[in-house]
């Protein structure tokens, strides 16, 4: 989180919006990650799962989870931002 953060102010200082928008959503996207975790938490227990490799599996999972969802958004923007300012060819 702490590196995506610096990634995101590195891109501001440089004037480059979209970078500093892409490295703040991913940021706060792993920040987010102890929320995920308690729903994958949940699931584990109802699985009956156990030990040391079930906690190390929820948290990852969690964290994976919303950086699938990030990139996602990421992504989605960055098409609908190239559609907008696509020059109109006569």
């Amino acid at each position: 989180m702490a590196g995506s953060i610096c990634l995101g102010l590195a891109a501001i200082r440089r004037r480059d919006f979209l970078q500093h928008s892409a490295w703040m959503i991913r940021g706060y996207a792993l920040g987010l990650g102890a929320g995920t975790q308690v729903l994958t938490g949940i699931a584990v227990l109802v699985l009956g799962l156990q030990g040391e490799l079930a906690v190390n599996l929820y948290m990852g999972v969690g964290w994976g989870i919303n950086i699938v969802v990030a990139e996602w958004v990421i992504r989605m923007r960055s098409k609908q931002a190239s559609l907008e300012f696509t020059p109109i060819r006569v």
